[in-house]
């Protein structure tokens, strides 16, 4: 049994990016070709250049404006309530002897995360206005205006923060066993369950909170969470035949098989949806900081079994048909399990002693031994996408369009618009769900040795 605090150092990010804001960080934007002369002072007539004799006060009177753009936006806060991150962890462990040389230990293992880092964007549209924007977005708008801080060139205003949540909870096993011929068998389980509203993977603009009046909407299992964790390792010694003649001895005696197997459920996975529609939350964040998440169809699975191998999430258990301008999709942050990982390898390795204190061993090691690929996810294959633009009836293809109240195509007029129509079905050459594969861990690899052990 046991109980701990641990405080957490921040990632140093969060200080690193803020060197972009004024007056350290000021961006100029130009064209010069490579025999001309660089940007220049220039009146409203745009007919002289500020640098020639005589000019030096035409601009008090006339006005001037660099020809070049300058910009001095703020790009990073950080906000002055932040508290330090810690976390508490508790455990509950017991174990018993089940017969000789033989026991077993089960635990109860938690973990609470407290005060933990996070970013949320200072320049989102307030909630009231989220309708309205949506609406104007439809039809390509600017929603600027409709922004805390409008003329804000970055369009987000990303603020470092420390009111991240996290609670871990797992029921964790291990299993030993020592047998004849010094030969052990040990099996670990753990079953948890990891929820949070941040991630402890990395801190960034891409995992900023959805919505600021709503922290929750974030919340879910996290990137990192496996709900089961199997390990396995059995060292098996054959009999070293001492008794037996040399030949047979030094053939078949005194070999040592090396046997470990792991498998571990798919990590959580949070499905987005693209900025094809304009920014349909209405919170003005359509350039990196958060793209909304679609609706979730409950009556599907996010995996189906008979699938195919290149297919892991459903496209079915995700659609745009019915989603509310101005709100945020009900499917949560962790919705799906990803690929499960599973893999076995295998060593079967024979000494010969030559003198006292020289050996020579031959080993044979075999990673990956069934060669089960090992499936991963970048964030693009996420995307469950809609199409570029909407029109004012549905296509042949029953693509996505924008209705009103009674359902009628309204892009014609989007002050009435409140819905979106259709989008149960991918776009044409869409990667949703199919996971990608990652060479450098998923081949079976199988090497050989022999080594001089002196």
């Amino acid at each position: 049994t046991g109980v701990g605090q641990f405080e957490s150092r921040d990632r140093l990010l969060a200080i690193s990016m803020r060197s972009n804001n004024t007056p350290f960080g000021v961006g100029t934007g130009a064209v010069r070709t490579l025999d001309g002369p660089g940007p220049f002072i220039q009146s409203p007539a745009n007919n002289f250049p500020g640098n020639d004799p005589g000019n030096e006060n035409i601009c008090v009177t006339s006005g001037c404006a660099f020809g070049a753009s300058l910009g001095g936006s703020p790009h990073q806060g950080l906000d002055p309530s932040s508290k330090q991150s810690n976390s508490w962890q508790w455990n509950l462990t017991t174990e018993t002897a089940l017969w000789k040389n033989s026991k077993l230990e089960v635990g109860w293992v938690a973990n609470r995360g407290i005060h933990l880092q996070n970013v949320y964007d200072a320049n989102q549209i307030p909630l009231a206005n989220r309708l309205t924007a949506a609406q104007l977005a439809v039809t390509g708008g600017n929603t600027a205006s409709f922004k805390p801080f409008p003329y804000n060139t970055s369009a987000q205003m990303p603020i470092w923060s420390h009111t991240g949540d996290s609670i871990y909870h797992s029921l964790q096993a291990m299993y030993s066993n020592k047998f004849q011929n010094n030969s052990m068998l040990q099996v670990a389980y753990t079953f948890s369950k990891n929820l949070g509203d941040t991630t402890f993977g990395y801190v960034g603009t891409n995992t900023v909170f959805a919505d600021n009046t709503d922290h929750r909407a974030n919340r879910g299992p996290v990137d990192f969470d496996r709900r089961h964790v199997l390990s396995a390792t059995l060292i098996y010694n054959l009999p070293s035949l001492a008794h037996s003649n040399m030949l047979l001895r030094q053939v078949a005696g005194g070999w040592e098989s090396n046997t470990i197997v792991n498998y571990a459920s798919g990590n959580a996975l949070t499905v987005q949806g693209s900025n094809g529609l304009g920014d349909g939350t209405g919170t003005g964040t359509t350039s990196g900081l958060f793209v909304n998440r679609p609706l979730r169809v409950y009556s599907q699975p996010c995996h189906l079994s008979d699938a195919p191998r290149d297919q892991w999430l459903n496209p079915k258990a995700f659609t745009w048909d019915g989603y509310k301008l101005g709100t945020f999709g009900n499917s949560g942050a962790g919705a799906c399990a990803g690929p499960p990982v599973d893999n076995v390898d295998f060593a079967i390795v024979k000494n010969w002693k030559m003198t006292e204190r020289t050996k020579l061993q031959f080993r044979v090691e075999m990673f990956n031994v069934f060669n089960h690929p090992q499936f991963r996810f970048n964030g693009a294959t996420l995307a469950f996408n809609v199409p570029g633009s909407t029109s004012t009836i549905p296509g042949a293809d029953g693509g996505t369009y924008v209705v009103d109240a009674s359902g009628a195509p309204c892009k014609a007029t989007p002050s009435t618009c409140v819905a979106i129509k259709g989008g149960g079905s991918l776009v044409s050459g869409s990667l949703f769900g199919q996971p990608q594969f990652s060479s450098q861990s998923g081949n079976r690899e199988i090497q050989y040795a022999v080594k001089l052990i002196f």
